[in-house]
């Protein structure tokens, strides 16, 4: 299983990352400043770089980590302390992400990452508490009282998505207050999260995936089969004149929706626009704002790529986000490559250095100062002046 001071190590990267988007700035203004649990929420969730649970398609650090970095900011918590809020919390979404109807709920509007922020919110602030039993239950009711699941289209130049997963996840710390002061929530309000209160160890965290780039994770696959078989190829990107992308039907929609490029979040998720810059301008992978303007190459690629569904790699989904890619060339070949996992997903963890790789602007010294925060309080202190 994928260590936690990795996963925090991760998520710290993508705060950094995400506070030069015109979101983040927009979100700082809002707040009048970048440390609360809100602005650290969206601004982690909006980069697409943070981690994701395959099984349900949720993602537990944007949840989880800000509510750790707040209780670190504004009490005398010890990185032990931190890192079982930390693990109670992504525990806790793991648990309630079975409740949210995972990739299936995209289809009907419903953001499952909203509906059990404010519930994975609660947990981990809950456990930062020291509640005891019956006010932990308490708090996770609460915060199933507080969700959501509703965000509306990610409208352009500040989707209100990003606003509202934050204040879900603030919600959720709320309601570990209002359970520490006595204030209980009907039990009727378990279903369909009753797997929250299951008596039992530990719930295996192990769908969680890592990325390696931002991007919707539903594309992700496709994107590293064709970037491997152009470089095992050694192809020329004016040989490739088309692609085909084959992914399981629950993940098309995300990555063919129409491309605007005045839209962050389409830029990232529409695989053309991916593929084209993965041939004309790579740098652009890796830049999480996509504030443009954009080469011409890229997008004259763009509408070269379809999406279509396949029903042999849904037989594995959602154990595995496969994709089938068959790039077409100038000189009539077409070559085709599978991609059942890639690196970052939990049969291929990323390591420290990896994670490094990812954010290689930053300075590897916050990196390896937020991957030992949760053992060492100097280690800690440092991360939290960076942050600040």
């Amino acid at each position: 299983m994928l260590p936690d001071a990795l996963r925090f190590a991760d998520s710290v990267g993508a705060l950094v990352m995400g506070s030069g988007t015109r979101e983040a700035q927009a979100l700082a203004a809002l707040y009048g400043g970048r440390t609360g649990a809100a602005y650290m929420a969206a601004t982690i969730r909006l980069t697409e770089l943070d981690d994701i649970d395959l099984r349900t398609c949720t993602t537990p650090s944007a949840v989880v980590v800000p509510v750790v970095l707040e209780a670190a900011r504004r009490t005398n918590a010890s990185p032990a302390q931190l890192a079982r809020g930390l693990h109670a919390g992504y525990v806790a979404t793991a648990r309630a992400a079975s409740g949210a109807g995972g990739i299936e709920a995209l289809s009907r509007g419903v953001w499952p990452t909203l509906v059990i922020a404010p519930i994975g919110a609660a947990a981990t602030s809950a456990a930062l508490r020291g509640l005891p039993p019956e006010r932990v239950r308490a708090a996770l009711r609460l915060g199933i009282a507080r969700s959501v699941g509703r965000a509306g289209a990610p409208i352009a130049p500040l989707p209100s998505r990003w606003w509202l997963f934050g204040e879900s996840v603030a919600a959720g710390i709320a309601c570990a207050a209002a359970a520490e002061a006595g204030f209980t929530a009907d039990a009727h309000l378990d279903a369909p999260f009753s797997a929250l209160f299951a008596a039992g160890g530990d719930d295996d965290c192990g769908w969680i995936s890592q990325k390696a780039f931002p991007t919707a994770r539903q594309g992700a696959n496709a994107l590293v089969a064709f970037r491997a078989l152009m470089r095992e190829e050694q192809l020329d990107p004016q040989q490739v004149t088309r692609v085909e992308i084959e992914v399981p039907p629950p993940c098309v929609r995300v990555i063919s929706q129409p491309l605007d490029t005045a839209n962050r979040l389409m830029v990232i998720s529409n695989a053309g626009f991916q593929f084209g810059a993965a041939l004309f301008a790579p740098e652009v992978l890796a830049d999480v704002d996509r504030r443009g303007p954009f080469p011409a190459e890229v997008l004259a690629f763009a509408p070269r790529v379809s999406v279509s569904p396949s029903a042999a790699l849904e037989a594995a989904f959602p154990r595995e986000w496969g994709a089938r890619v068959v790039v077409e060339l100038t000189d009539g070949r077409r070559l085709e490559r599978t991609q059942r996992t890639i690196p970052g997903d939990p049969d291929q963890p990323l390591s420290l250095d990896d994670v490094a790789a990812k954010y290689a602007s930053l300075e590897r010294a916050l990196l390896d100062d937020a991957f030992a925060a949760l053992t060492d309080a100097d280690a800690l202190a440092r991360t939290l002046a960076r942050l600040e």
